[in-house]
């Protein structure tokens, strides 16, 4: 009913939503999720609220234990990842629900792994918001499987071609990019037959020149609003 995160880390938020649920429960109105309007890429971000809301925790963690084993994470990842302080319940949910709508793609699991490597909260929302991209893209030709050891998510097309995908507010042409850049190029697969990253947000003239000559194509995408889970 509220749209908001049950789990917020937002201390003053959660004792207010505990509070609302509380009086909602006791004049017998019931807590039912009715979407947050006007968000892009809000479709997994519903379901994750949706099972948030409606499911029992305990029954959440045991299946999503099961399905993270399914996409094929050993028993001591599928602990790290239930138990990791920056992956929240909503989190994991969320990125559960992203992962399900790649159904058909090879590799899910490395975007589970690519999670557990996160150091901070700007970095845990930058990856939700692209892990989110990476699904509603449109490419050349179908997703064929995602891609390890990168610092964004990735995946090949069928015709070898791999798109990088990033939720940024803006980006500039700074050493740090230029760096960066170097490392994820580095890090591809030889069979590479294509580069393409898809951004979201804005993207300078200078970056845009410098990053064409470097061989990538350049997929922009809406910007991606996802709230802070």
């Amino acid at each position: 009913k509220l749209g908001v995160d049950p789990y917020s880390d937002n201390i003053v938020l959660r004792r207010a939503v505990r509070h609302l649920a509380k009086v909602d429960a006791a004049v017998s109105l019931g807590m039912k999720f009715g979407g947050v309007p006007g968000l892009p890429y809000a479709a997994d971000l519903s379901r994750t609220l949706d099972a948030i809301y409606h499911e029992d925790p305990a029954v959440l963690r045991e299946r999503r234990r099961k399905v993270l084993a399914g996409y094929g994470l050993e028993p001591a990842e599928i602990e790290r990842f239930s138990n990791t302080l920056l992956l929240g319940p909503t989190r994991q949910q969320l990125l559960e629900e992203i992962a399900r709508s790649l159904d058909h793609v090879a590799g899910r699991a490395e975007l589970f792994r690519h999670a557990l490597s996160l150091t901070s909260e700007e970095e845990v929302q930058v990856f939700l918001q692209s892990a989110s991209l990476l699904t509603h893209l449109k490419p050349s030709a179908p997703l064929s499987r995602l891609l390890p050891g990168l610092r964004l998510p990735a995946a090949q097309l069928a015709d070898g071609q791999v798109v990088v995908v990033g939720a940024f507010d803006s980006v500039y042409w700074t050493e740090d990019v230029a760096g960066f850049e170097r490392e994820l190029r580095a890090a591809l697969p030889p069979e590479v037959m294509g580069r393409a990253l898809a951004l979201s947000g804005t993207i300078s003239g200078r970056a845009r020149a410098e990053l064409t000559n470097l061989g990538w194509t350049l997929l922009e995408q809406p910007v991606a609003v996802l709230p802070a889970p």
